[in-house]
């Protein structure tokens, strides 16, 4: 069992939260979410030992911790066999073979490995000390739909406690059986029974209670305050002891019944304002057609012969592997990687919006109102203003560098640039990487209006399911299987 009492906690000088207080019981799955920068990550490292609170404590009841933080903690050119350390910890070679790692080749450097590889990695370590509590902090971050269900199953066997943060809402619907929500903007940290799906419907509830309850209450006050000054100005014009009685007695009672528990009127997080993509293709117009593209590195193919054409509004999902060349098939496309063979065709004055994982498209030594300024040369710098305000960058974030934003921070003004164009073709790749729930729902809503085509490659399936109905194509061993697309 793990006990987190009166738990209070600044960063910087801002509040992350105050007087919180959770009981984890032995065995229980925990979904952690919130907006970023709300102090999710921090109450790990807390929890962890990594930390210590400005008030409060954490009581850990002989459990045996163990912390999975978002990025892996080593040397990039240590071989991975200097990493788990083998030769003083040999469980790590079964643990090898239980997370798919054993024909891994263990002389390769960390720096070769991808994501999801590393993020396995990572979890060996963790798993030396036997815990019998998980921290894990965005786990889902870099793997793809075979580590992710991997991780899922692992998560639902282990025996232990497990306290998540993430952003991934299958994976939560997959793993916890109770969700915390850290809402700074109320000062509130709720708790809710059931997994993500369960969690919607009743916040939903609540939040339609508490405003209802907000509304009766303010209704009440207004009927007592003004039933009080009527009192008070007939007081004030007839001497009589019996009415100065009347207003004593009632500002008692409205002093007991509503200031005393007032109920603070409910505020929405800041979020990202709905925005839309502008484009309208018609139906049947071709917007790419891509024909015997192939593709190799190092000697070594990667794929080949790949056929497909996209046409009206189609939306298209390219599922794979880590490592297949999905990122590197979008990059052939949009011009920024040659290919060995095959040709590219756009239709005619098709125009293409492309987001890239890595955000390369933003130039790092410029500024973000610079940005935004550079993709629309219409753009007043009172519109840009409001641009970036809608995309939560504050008047006094417009001039910082964009080598200095977060990596969240960069997604959100890579789509903030792509809506200021109108595009009849998105080509996004993983575009959710990084973005926080509320960030992801405005994202999802303005793909859902949009009335262009989309290519998307993305492990996030929650986010594809809000996209509505998609040709699904994989790319594996080279080739790109599915209907619909390939010719």
């Amino acid at each position: 069992m793990i006990v987190i009492k009166n738990l209070t906690t600044t960063i910087y000088g801002k509040s992350l939260f105050q007087d919180m207080s959770i009981i984890v019981h032995q065995g229980q799955k925990i979904g952690i979410i919130g907006p970023n920068g709300c102090g999710k990550s921090t109450l790990l490292k807390i929890i962890a030992g990594h930390i210590k609170p400005d008030q409060g404590s954490v009581s850990l009841d002989k459990e045996i911790v163990g912390y999975l933080p978002q990025q892996i903690e080593a040397d990039e050119q240590n071989t991975l066999e200097d990493y788990l350390e083998l030769h003083a910890h040999p469980q790590g070679w079964v643990l090898l073979g239980k997370l798919a790692l054993d024909d891994i080749d263990l002389t390769q450097n960390i720096h070769s490995l991808s994501g999801g590889q590393k993020t396995r990695l990572a979890l060996i370590k963790t798993l030396y000390a036997n815990p019998t509590v998980l921290l894990m902090d965005e786990p889902t971050n870099n793997l793809d739909s075979n580590g992710i269900e991997w991780l899922e199953s692992f998560i639902q066997q282990f025996p232990g406690s497990v306290l998540i943060v993430s952003h991934d809402r299958a994976f939560l619907n997959a793993t916890v059986s109770r969700i915390v929500e850290f809402d700074p903007v109320n000062n509130r940290i709720e708790e809710y029974r059931g997994n993500y799906d369960g969690y919607l419907a009743e916040r939903d509830a609540r939040r339609a209670q508490w405003e209802k309850n907000y509304e009766l209450q303010q209704r009440e006050k207004r009927r007592l305050e003004q039933w009080l000054a009527l009192k008070r100005q007939e007081a004030s014009i007839f001497v009589d002891p019996a009415k100065g009685r009347q207003v004593r007695m009632m500002e008692k009672r409205i002093q007991r019944e509503i200031y005393d528990k007032a109920i603070a009127k409910p505020t929405d997080n800041k979020i990202m304002k709905r925005s839309r993509f502008s484009g309208n293709a018609h139906s049947g117009k071709l917007l790419l057609r891509v024909l015997s593209l192939s593709k190799s590195f190092d000697g070594h193919p990667l794929f080949r012969d790949i056929s497909f054409e996209i046409r009206g509004h189609d939306r298209y999902h390219i599922a794979g592997s880590n490592g297949t060349g999905k990122s590197s098939l979008l990059k052939i496309i949009m011009g920024q990687t040659n290919s060995d063979n095959g040709t590219i065709e756009h239709g005619e004055n098709v125009r293409v919006g492309y987001f890239s994982q890595e955000n390369d498209t933003l130039d790092t030594t410029k500024t973000i109102l610079d940005e935004i300024m550079k993709s629309n040369t219409s753009l007043t710098l009172e519109k840009a203003r409001a641009v970036l305000g809608s995309f939560l960058f504050p008047a006094d974030d417009i001039y910082k560098t964009i080598g200095s934003l977060s990596f969240g921070e960069r997604v959100r003004l890579s789509f903030a640039k792509l809506m200021q164009k109108e595009h009849d073709l998105l080509i996004l790749d993983e575009p959710t990487n990084h973005l926080d729930i509320p960030s992801r729902e405005a994202i999802e809503h303005a793909l859902e209006q949009y009335q262009g085509g989309i290519l998307v490659v993305s492990h996030d399936r929650y986010f594809l399911k809000q996209l509505g109905e998609l040709v699904e194509c994989e790319l594996e061993n080279g080739k790109l299987k599915g209907s619909g697309m390939i010719i």
